[in-house]
């Protein structure tokens, strides 16, 4: 989100809409996730709120953050979409998670790039 819109993450996690809507986004991909665990046989770990919550208590104690695909997009270099969200959107897909918000994300990413 932070590529998308074109900034870092403290202004993300200061905007009661913005940080809804990533909250939503970490929700599928949560969601899908554990799919994938359970699909590896991977029974015994599962992500959830506790994991939400403490990636927020991360970003919001971090301040000015550039996330990598921002500082990539900004100096006008190659995004590594394939790999770090196009995956993400198709693993998701395939355990039947619904994955729009993310995969409306996703898309914006590969718009911007143009």
């Amino acid at each position: 989100m932070c590529t998308v819109i074109n900034c870092t993450t403290d202004k993300i996690a200061g905007d009661e809409n913005l940080r809804e809507e990533c909250t939503n986004v970490m929700e599928e991909i949560i969601e899908a996730a554990n799919a994938d665990l359970t699909a590896r046989g991977k029974t015994k770990r599962r992500l959830g709120d506790g994991d939400k919550a403490q990636m927020w208590a991360h970003t919001d104690t971090m301040g000015v953050y550039y996330p990598s695909t921002l500082l990539d997009f900004r100096a006008g270099s190659e995004l590594e979409l394939q790999f770090m969200f196009d995956e993400i959107v198709k693993r998701g897909r395939a355990y039947g998670v619904d994955m729009a918000r993310t995969e409306r994300l996703v898309g914006q990413l590969h718009e911007i790039r143009k």
